[in-house]
């Protein structure tokens, strides 16, 4: 399984991708504009969208991709590692159980937090 994460911190960078394999899950992390955006972001299971740290444009991109392709995106605004691991296990949740929690954007059940 693979899970961008697009946005967060330059320093945790590391720890993102450690928290991935801890619990089994290839990462991949997207910081800033790339040009290979979309061909990362279309081969991932599923998508983790930092809000706080990430350039209008790149979520946007981001967003778009997930639903053309419709591959899975969490969106969290804390930029944690914490907040990634346990974002990263609802992703293992899902796809190991078919646990639906309505919280991807994309999905049919999602209601907005407000």
């Amino acid at each position: 399984m693979t899970v961008s994460i697009v946005g967060g911190l330059d320093r945790l960078e590391k720890d993102y991708i450690n928290a991935g394999k801890i619990l089994g899950v290839k990462t991949k992390v997207i910081l800033k504009k790339q040009t290979h955006i979309a061909d990362i972001l279309e081969n991932s299971d599923a998508i983790v969208l930092l809000t706080s740290n990430i350039a209008h444009g790149v979520a946007s991109k981001a967003r778009n991709i997930s639903k053309q392709k419709n591959v899975p995106l969490f969106q969290i605004h804390n930029c944690s590692v914490k907040s990634v691991e346990g974002t990263i296990e609802k992703c293992i949740r899902l796809f190991d159980n078919g646990e639906c929690q309505g919280d991807c954007i994309n999905c049919s059940q999602y209601t907005k937090n407000v």
